[in-house]
């Protein structure tokens, strides 16, 4: 019966994640090299065509195009590479022979000239010796070189099975871890290695938020001794003009701290997803004490933690600094609303005043139109009364242009104000 004409698109896709992460069986004596490159998010590519680069040289299968994570058998060694958002981790696996642990690394299977032309910058580098917890010559050589350090140990997956460490970069410029191993099966072998890289790797991308931290901090206390001074020069100055060279030195600040909440955000949101990783993972090797010692999560919670509470510290800063930085906007623009209510009353008081200036000009123009018109209407009117006694009548002269005289005036004055009229509609 088929019924994949059923299945939602991503269901054979997600199947494949449930399966993308299997461990490597092992059992000791064995080795391992551990490494962590940063290679960005757009690094993908480079970092698949790279470990293909490599099969193709071994004739080993190549990852699948679309694959995070793949395992290939080399012959002398395993490798297994995963691909995670802005990093690669690289893990090569080899049976130990009888060299002293720590002298030789399970990385030198790996051919010198690919390893050196790995993408990206390398983070983390590890070695781990697995070796049997009852085998007393291997367990003195193991932990021969932690002797004069401060070592961490715990107790793991709830037997007698310890993973020691000393957290230092040495000479060789790995780090080293020792497993002792009693009583495990190489599967949960496998994935107790698995878990401890990634407590190791995860740890360290973690505190990648640190130095952004500092760098937060160090700029939010230059911005925040200029924003102190532009409210204090804005609470004392009250010249023309002050207002707007301080909204303008607010926007430049709440341009900063935009810029710097958008530089650090996903570094301090990654860490945290880093650190609560690790934390998981502490909680599934079910680390015990080892009475007298320092348990692992003891020495990284010690350092862990203080970055991530500054980190929590930097982005709490960076979000009130941009409140701060609103209100007194807010305050600075309320100021200069009122400044510019204030400006229109006066320019609208301004206004009326003209207004009235020129009602009253239009007022004394239009009576002396009127009185204009009616003088040269009464000159015209005369002349045609002493026209109409020139041609034989008897009329006084006089006495018509002072009878039309009033009734010339209202005529003016009508005329006056019907073209006002029509001149307002």
């Amino acid at each position: 019966m088929d019924i994949s004409t059923l299945s939602d698109p991503l269901r054979v896709e997600l199947n494949k994640e449930l399966h993308g992460r299997p461990a490597i069986r092992l059992s000791s004596p064995a080795r391992v090299s551990h490494f962590a490159y940063l290679s960005g998010e757009g690094g993908q590519a480079a970092d698949r065509l790279h470990l293909e680069a490599l099969c193709d040289k071994y004739g080993a299968a190549r990852p699948s195009t679309d694959g995070r994570h793949h395992i290939a058998d080399f012959g002398p060694f395993f490798l297994k590479w995963e691909r995670h958002t802005e990093f690669t981790t690289y893990t090569v696996f080899v049976k130990s022979g009888k060299d002293t642990p720590f002298t030789v690394a399970a990385a030198e299977a790996l051919p010198r000239d690919w390893l050196e032309a790995i993408p990206g910058r390398m983070l983390v580098a590890l070695n781990i010796e697995l070796v049997d917890a009852n085998d007393l010559d291997a367990k003195e050589a193991c932990f021969a070189p932690f002797w004069h350090k401060d070592v961490a140990g715990s107790l793991v997956t709830g037997g007698n099975t310890s993973v020691w460490s000393d957290f230092r970069i040495h000479d060789d410029s790995f780090m080293r871890l020792a497993v002792l191993l009693e009583g495990l099966s190489e599967g949960r072998t496998g994935r107790l290695v698995q878990r401890v890289v990634e407590i190791f790797t995860y740890g360290h991308m973690a505190l990648m938020s640190l130095p952004v931290a500092r760098d937060v901090m160090a700029q939010s206390a230059e911005i925040e001794k200029t924003l102190e001074e532009t409210v204090s020069d804005m609470s004392e100055t009250a010249e023309e003009g002050a207002a707007q060279a301080h909204l303008k030195s607010l926007l430049k600040l709440a341009a900063r701290t935009e810029h710097l909440i958008a530089q650090s955000s996903f570094r301090f949101s990654a860490a945290k997803a880093y650190n609560s990783l690790v934390v998981r993972r502490f909680e599934e090797i079910q680390e015990a004490r080892v009475p007298g010692n320092q348990r692992l999560s003891n020495f990284l919670d010690r350092h862990l933690a203080p970055a991530m509470r500054t980190c929590e510290a930097a982005a709490n800063r960076l979000n009130d600094l941009a409140s701060r930085i609103d209100r007194a906007a807010g305050m600075l623009r309320t100021h200069v609303d009122m400044d510019s209510q204030r400006q229109s009353k006066a320019l609208l008081v301004s206004m009326n005043q003209r207004a009235k200036v020129q009602l009253r000009l239009q007022e004394t123009v239009e009576g002396l139109s009127v009185v204009a018109i009616s003088y040269y209407s009464i000159g015209i009117a005369s002349t045609g009364f002493k026209a109409v006694k020139a041609a034989g009548y008897d009329i006084n002269v006089g006495l018509a242009t002072g009878i039309s005289a009033p009734i010339i005036l209202a005529g003016a004055f009508l005329l006056i104000r019907f073209i006002r009229r029509s001149v307002l509609k």
